[in-house]
């Protein structure tokens, strides 16, 4: 059937679908895949390397287009009229709308208009473009769709100047619990580091530390007494 490509583009092109219409897209990415793992005997460890470095290089590949593209534009689009656009969507669409403005060259009128170029690329077609020169206007970012965007546009969200203080969670018992004038909760608080992940010491642990102490003075202070007393004798 001669007429059939014409058939299914009539309405096929009534969708989006930016230029893809074919299956080898898919069928391309499957056979580079087959060519990065050349065998099928590898083990599991083997393959998820390779695949991430088939990732890593097309990320790569893909990082290089981007920034070329921000570097370097199509000579068709130098002019004021795309002002908006350069640097901020790929040259492919920048020579599809190139295309487009060229058909306006044609002394013949343009025939009526389909919106099929509009609805199927995302891109200006030539009786949008005439309407702009008309207008004496430029082309907007808003007049391309999102997926020729060399980077994608995140909504700006409003944050209040002043923040309110966050509130510090602290380790151990409430501030308003411990005991107060405590030179031994002072000492502890200052050997402990700020980053250190031991929890401070509760009330019990705290008498407990003093007793032992306090017990240990007693101990070196009777010591003192009984030498002292020895060396009286003599």
């Amino acid at each position: 059937m001669p007429w059939k490509r014409l058939l299914v583009r009539a309405y096929v092109d009534h969708y989006l679908h930016l230029g893809n219409t074919v299956t080898s897209r898919a069928e391309g990415s499957h056979s580079q895949l087959k060519s990065t793992l050349r065998v099928s005997t590898g083990d599991l460890k083997n393959v998820f390397e390779k695949i991430e470095l088939l990732l890593d290089r097309q990320h790569t590949e893909h990082e290089g287009g981007i920034a070329r593209d921000q570097i370097r534009s199509p000579h068709t689009a130098r002019g004021p009229l795309y002002c908006q656009l350069l640097g901020r969507i790929s040259n492919f669409a920048l020579g599809k709308i190139g295309e487009q403005q060229h058909r306006l060259a044609n002394p013949a009128p343009l025939p009526a208009c389909t919106m099929a170029f509009r609805h199927s690329m995302g891109l200006l077609c030539a009786h949008q473009i005439q309407e702009l020169l008309q207008q004496n206007q430029v082309f907007q970012l808003d007049d391309v769709h999102q997926h020729w965007y060399l980077k994608p546009q995140t909504p700006v969200t409003m944050q209040p100047l002043v923040l309110d203080p966050v509130v510090a969670q602290t380790r151990g018992r409430p501030t308003a619990l411990k005991p107060k004038n405590c030179s031994f909760t002072h000492a502890a608080n200052t050997r402990q580091a700020a980053s250190s992940t031991r929890r401070d010491a509760s009330a019990f642990e705290q008498v407990g530390v003093r007793t032992r102490r306090q017990a240990a003075a007693a101990a070196v202070e009777t010591r003192r007494t009984a030498r002292d007393r020895r060396n009286c004798d003599v």
